[in-house]
């Protein structure tokens, strides 16, 4: 199991205090971006993004490859998720 934690910034979330969500049934090789989007929680299409660490600086990186493992951020899967039309 692994907790995914996201914001979604024009619901007023906040990354200090993100939403949760768990994922069950991993592959060996851990969370992949493919899971993360495919097991999103809530309805509708989404753009992904996920925070990891880049050149010393905390940055937000678009989701890629969904067969490419998830970016980590300090040990944990961290979404910022915008909602699309």
């Amino acid at each position: 199991m692994e907790r995914i934690r996201y914001i979604i910034p024009e619901d007023g979330d906040d990354v200090q205090h993100p939403n949760v969500f768990e994922l069950t049934d991993l592959p060996a090789g851990g969370v992949r971006v493919g899971d993360v989007r495919e097991s999103f929680p809530l309805p509708g299409r989404f753009h992904l993004r996920f925070r990891r660490r880049a050149a010393g600086l905390d940055v937000w990186a678009d989701a890629g490859d969904d067969a490419a493992p998830a970016p980590r951020h300090r040990g944990c899967v961290l979404v910022k998720a915008t909602r699309l039309p």
